[in-house]
């Protein structure tokens, strides 16, 4: 049951909301439960969440539960009690009919003064497409070092390259259509 928006007299808090809420990147405001209590609409729409809805709602109940993550609750606990700050958290997103994402999760607890309530700000990146460039990169960088090593003696081939050698690439992704093997004479 989500808890009720907070009537919310404190400027500071106004301002933080504002911020949050008008932030072009995924950005939450949490308090010490970790109950969502300002998410910007880059959040909403990077995820599928409608944030009007998601106020007052505990993260780990935001859309189907996905957000429901021990290792990151506990992270977000050891942030609200001082004792820890999250930077630079990687974990898998799984959502139910859709693929996952890898996110990269920074949170930090909001100091408004002694006796204030406790605030959370998390700052939320999608790296899933940057992280399979990387890994198409690498796998190109491999391939070509190869080649070159037993290039020396060697006879290039261009060939035309079939789909399923790419299908790690996200849609959108530009699938080179030709490669190069090199083969090496043989004589004798």
């Amino acid at each position: 049951m989500p808890i009720p928006p907070p009537t919310v007299t404190d400027p500071s808090l106004n301002l933080a909301m504002a911020v949050v809420a008008s932030s072009h990147a995924p950005v939450l405001l949490l308090d010490g439960n970790r109950s969502v209590v300002a998410a910007s609409v880059a959040f909403g729409q990077a995820f599928g969440i409608d944030t009007a809805k998601a106020r007052g709602h505990a993260l780990a109940s935001l859309g189907s539960g996905e957000w429901d993550v021990p290792q990151l609750a506990s992270l977000l606990k050891a942030t609200a009690s001082g004792l820890a700050e999250v930077t630079n958290y990687e974990f898998d997103l799984k959502r139910e009919g859709r693929g996952d994402r890898r996110l990269v999760v920074n949170a930090q607890k909001l100091s408004y003064g002694e006796g204030e309530d406790v605030r959370l700000l998390l700052a939320i990146a999608d790296v899933t497409d940057m992280r399979v460039a990387e890994t198409m990169n690498d796998d190109l960088l491999r391939d070509k070092r190869c080649c070159f090593r037993s290039c020396s003696t060697a006879s290039p081939i261009v060939f035309r390259s079939s789909p399923a050698c790419f299908s790690r690439a996200p849609s959108g992704f530009n699938r080179p259509k030709y490669g190069i093997i090199c083969t090496t004479r043989i004589t004798g």
